[in-house]
C-alpha cells in the first residue's frame, strides 16, 4: 500500500524543509532568486541570482511586506482551546 502526499498550499506555523522549497522553485521556473539561511555550522549564508543590489533589495522588501501580511493572516487563525493568544 502506498500513500499519496498532497500539498495543501496554505499558510502554516510549521517549518518546511528547504529542499522542498528549492525543488518547488526549480519546478516552477522561478527566475530571480534570493536565498538567505544558515549553513550546517550555523553561519549566515546569502546568495542572489541578480547582480544588481537595488533589485535584490527590492525583492527583499517585497518579501518583507508579504511576510507581514501573512503574519497578520496567521494571527487571525484560532489556535484552539487552551492555547495562548
Amino acid at each position: 500500500m502506498s500513500a499519496e502526499i498532497v500539498e495543501l498550499g496554505c499558510l502554516t506555523r510549521l517549518p518546511v524543509p528547504s529542499e522542498k522549497l528549492l525543488r518547488r522553485a526549480l519546478e516552477g521556473g522561478v527566475t530571480n532568486v534570493v536565498i538567505i539561511g544558515y549553513d550546517p555550522a550555523g553561519e549566515f549564508w546569502f546568495a542572489s541570482s541578480d547582480a544588481d543590489g537595488g533589485d535584490v533589495l527590492w525583492l527583499l522588501e517585497l518579501a518583507k511586506r508579504r511576510l507581514f501580511a501573512a503574519a497578520d493572516s496567521l494571527a487571525e487563525i484560532p489556535r484552539g482551546p487552551g492555547s495562548a493568544a
